[in-house]
């Protein structure tokens, strides 16, 4: 097979010109809509404007060297203020609204190894949300790394490496690696909102890798709610199974990933930085952690219990006394799963869910029902 290598700031520029979308004027009503990778590279040019996927977006034929959308497109960028370089995001976030619509991104790769210029930056699906919204919709396959014997970079995710606004009802089964700071599986950093999420990617943080954990490297002043976050965590300091470093807020979430690293090692938490972590919830059997700054550790047969969560506060379809948002479902001897996930316990994201509420009901086959055999 053939793999096209793309420069992203050569692909933004020629889908500037080149590709328009299947339909749409990205209006809130009427969202451009995405079929084609050239597509998702044209969201680049305008990132205040809203999307929808129409069908999942296969990328294996291409290697990117920076975010898809929103990214760093100035590797050599560097604040000398700090004791040792700092990398500056150049470029424009993203602050518009993404809506999955039930689809995934699959088959991605970001490799900024051997990408010109020395401090890379914000690294993932999507460099840079800011304020914007991205919802229903999951990352497969994918691969987000950067390696380099004297350097290392920042802000590394599978959906996004930097996020200071909404990400929602998504998943990630990204595997990130590399040697940098703040490394996550579904997110680099989160300053934003970051809820009914999971992932289930691996996390390997290199040379000196600080910030590493499953779900979020680092939580600064956001909120993280109901997620969770299974995949492996390895890398040096400030290391979680959901998040390596926290200052703001987390609840009823969990982790059930092996975590391991030099110091400031948590099964949910590495560091509590003065933040809130409530109703959250780690394996100590499958994480080879006894200890962690936030959360209660327990056995696997607790953390297959119901009443474990129920007791906690947690909002389970078919109870009404913790809410009536029906979060999460209890499968038959397993783990606590976002009732927007199908039921074969992949992480994805319901197609039967129509009207994109996180449970599949008679509210959706009345939808079906009045567009059973409409003309195209």
């Amino acid at each position: 097979m053939c793999t096209l290598r793309v420069s992203l700031l050569a692909a933004i520029a020629a889908a500037s010109f080149a590709f328009g979308f299947a339909a749409g004027d990205g209006t809130e009503n009427n969202p451009y809509q995405i079929s084609t990778p050239e597509h998702l590279e044209a969201v680049n040019d305008d990132l205040s404007a809203n999307y929808v996927l129409t069908g999942n977006i296969d990328l294996s034929a291409r290697t990117y060297d920076r975010a898809v959308i929103a990214p760093d497109t100035d590797y050599t960028d560097r604040d000398s203020e700090f004791y040792h370089a700092r990398p500056i995001f150049t470029g424009s976030p993203f602050t518009g609204s993404f809506d999955g619509a039930g689809y995934k991104i699959v088959n991605l790769t970001v490799d900024a190894s051997n990408a010109i210029g020395d401090y890379p930056c914000h690294i993932g699906f999507i460099g840079k949300i800011e304020g914007g919204l991205v919802r229903n919709v999951g990352i497969e396959n994918t691969v987000i790394t950067f390696e380099d014997v004297y350097y290392k970079a920042e802000y590394l995710g599978g959906l996004a490496g930097f996020n200071s606004g909404t990400i929602s009802n998504c998943y990630s089964a990204a595997n990130v690696s590399g040697d940098a700071e703040f490394l996550g599986s579904l997110c680099g950093s989160n300053s934003g909102t970051i809820e009914k999420c999971n992932a289930t990617g691996s996390v390997l943080g290199g040379r000196a890798a600080e910030y590493v954990a499953g779900l979020c490297g680092r939580n600064e002043g956001g909120t993280i709610s109901n997620c969770y976050a299974t995949g492996s965590v390895t890398g040096d300091f400030d290391l979680g199974g959901l998040c390596g470093s926290n200052s703001g807020t987390i609840i009823n979430c969990y982790a059930t990933g092996s975590v391991s690293g030099s110091s400031s090692l948590g099964g949910l938490c590495g560091q509590n930085y003065y933040g809130t972590i409530s109703s959250c919830f780690w394996n100590t059997e499958t994480s080879g952690m006894n200890t962690s700054d936030g959360g209660t550790g327990l056995t696997i047969a607790q953390m297959k219990a119901p009443n474990t969560f129920l007791d906690a506060g947690w909002d389970f379809a078919g109870e009404s006394a913790n809410g009536i948002e029906d979060i999460w479902v209890m499968p038959e001897d397993g783990y606590p799963r976002l009732a927007w996930s199908t039921s074969d316990n992949s992480g994805g994201i319901n197609p039967a869910d129509l009207n994109n509420d996180g449970i599949v009901d008679i509210l959706d086959f009345a939808i079906f029902s009045e567009n059973w055999l409409l003309p195209e």
